[in-house]
This record gives structure tokens, C-alpha cells and sequence, in this order.
């Protein structure tokens, strides 16, 4: 059933564009594409919230870096980072026609230095324009809100940002050149989401593209505890809350938070809290008494 949502849309000579697109994705959520044939110095200055590749289709146009203006033609790319100022526009005798794919989310860092990108590089190159062209296309024709569309919509992104990413050849665009606060945001957003199941810190390192050792190593560096410690005391944090619902018996607060003994959960629950859970109910129950 189509969500109740609506997509800007824009269509006239020389120019297509989607802006506003919404939806639930943590991991990469797309915001906004679209293509355009520039007037003679057809110009952009100003800072956007997100991330936004534009990919030159013909023609040349011009982007300042640190104080320069960069020429670009066809098969080029730039990036534009959020809340970053940028100034680029079209060339007069020769003005660019560029298409653009903007989103963000926790892995959207990820993967634009995958494709090579980050801060100080912020222009390459694509040897395949007219995929490119394919991409975009895709994702403005399955503009409209349906959940089919939704699903349509990101896996032209993901296609494209997967070409972006097979073009690097340079095998120094490691996982571990991302600064660390950003795997551990993004080791906390997958355990947050997944604690209710059986969480293996091996399973954590995998889905975020590191490895266990290197993972376990920047908890503790930026958190201070493994991630080990951080799933339990963030199941047990949740349980506490849960603890508030007396209308919950403490076998489903336990399976709740993922545990499937409930004594090993008020096992730990007391070690951690210092009571168990149905001491800590019943102190709950007593303080709304007396402020009653």
C-alpha cells in the first residue's frame, strides 16, 4: 500500500529533479537526484545538509578548491559535503550538463571513501557516464511513494555507488582510515537495533566492514568498555525501563532484552544493578506510592 508521502518533483527543458525524498533507512537514506543541461554560468554558491556527487555528462563548468577554481568535463565528479560552503558553475562558450544523487545516513561516510572520496579529495572520475545516466533515470521514473518504489529507488543507488567503488583501484582506502567515532556510532546504531536477538561482537565487526580485534580495540578507546559490555549494560539499561511496566512479567522483560534464561538475566541484572529485577519493581512500586 503506497505510503502516504509525496516526492518534489520538477520537469521542464533541459532540467529533472527529485527533492524531499524520505524514508526510514539509518544506513543510507536518499534525499535527493536529478539531471540538468546549464545556461552559461549557470551558478551555485551555498552549503547543503547532506552529501551530493554530481557527475559531468558534457560540456565544462568550474568548482573553487581552497581558493581555485577546478575545471571539469565530461567522466568527472565532485563531491559536496555537508555543511561545507561550495561555489561551482558552468563554463560560458561551453556549459555543463551534470546529473546528481544526494543522501546521507551512518554509512553513507562509509561508502563514499570506499569510492575514494573524503575531505581533501573531493574530485574523480567515472569511466561509465551513460550507467550513470541509467541510474538516475531509474530513480526519478520510480518516483512515486509505494514500497516497491521505495526498494527500486535505493538499489539504483546502491548500484551506483557500487560502481563509484569497483572504479578505485588504490588499495589504500582501508576501513581503518575512518576515524573511529564514526565505527563505533556505527557498531552502537546495529546494537541498538539488534539487541533484542543473539548479538556476537564478531557479527557486529562483519557488519560494519572492520574486524573483531579492531572493533573491541576502539570501544575501548573511545567508550572506555569492549563492546561486549556495552550490549549488556544497554540490554540491562532497557530492562530497567521495561521493569516500569508491572503488567510485564520479569520472564518477558529478560526475553525482551534478549535473554532466553530469565535466571541468567537477573543474574546479571543484580551484578550490574544491585538488586534483582523484582527488587528493583518493587522500589519502583513503593516510590509511586509515596508520591502518591
Amino acid at each position: 500500500m503506497p505510503h502516504q508521502k509525496s516526492i518534489t518533483y520538477d520537469k521542464f527543458t533541459g532540467y529533472q529533479c527529485l527533492e524531499d525524498i524520505r524514508d526510514d533507512s539509518v544506513d543510507l537514506c536518499l534525499i535527493t537526484c536529478g539531471m540538468q543541461n546549464c545556461a552559461p554560468l549557470h551558478a551555485y554558491t551555498g552549503v547543503r545538509d547532506l552529501y551530493i556527487f554530481h557527475f559531468i555528462s558534457g560540456g565544462t563548468g568550474y568548482v573553487e578548491d581552497r581558493g581555485q577554481l577546478i575545471p571539469l568535463s565530461a567522466g568527472n565528479v565532485f563531491l559536496i559535503e555537508p555543511g561545507v560552503p561550495v561555489h561551482y558553475h558552468a563554463d560560458k562558450a561551453d556549459p555543463w550538463s551534470y546529473m546528481w544523487v544526494g543522501f546521507r545516513g551512518i554509512k553513507a561516510p562509509f561508502y563514499i571513501h570506499h569510492a575514494g572520496y573524503q575531505s581533501d579529495r573531493r574530485f574523480g572520475h567515472v569511466s561509465n557516464i551513460s550507467l550513470v545516466n541509467s541510474y538516475i533515470q531509474q530513480i526519478i521514473a520510480n518516483r512515486a511513494y509505494t514500497c516497491a518504489n521505495d526498494l527500486k529507488r535505493h538499489a539504483a543507488l546502491y548500484d551506483l555507488l557500487a560502481l563509484m567503488i569497483d572504479e578505485v583501484s588504490e588499495p589504500e582506502f582501508l576501513p581503518q582510515d575512518l576515524p573511529r567515532q564514526h565505527y563505533v556510532e556505527l557498531a552502537k546504531a546495529y546494537i541498538e537495533e539488534n539487541y533484542r536477538h543473539d548479538l556476537h561482537v564478531s557479527d557486529i565487526a562483519a557488519r560494519i566492514g572492520i574486524d573483531r580485534s579492531y572493533l573491541t580495540q576502539i570501544f575501548k578507546e573511545v567508550l572506555n568498555i569492549s563492546p561486549q559490555e556495552y550490549i549488556l549494560h544497554f540490554r540491562l539499561d532497557r530492562a530497567a525501563l521495561l521493569l516500569h511496566d508491572i503488567t510485564l512479567k520479569v520472564s518477558a522483560v529478560a526475553q525482551a532484552v534478549g535473554y532466553k534464561d530469565v535466571a541468567s538475566f537477573s543474574r546479571m541484572f543484580r551484578r550490574y544493578k544491585g538488586v534483582t529485577p523484582s527488587e528493583y519493581r518493587m522500589r519502583i512500586l513503593m516510590t509511586g506510592k509515596e508520591q502518591q
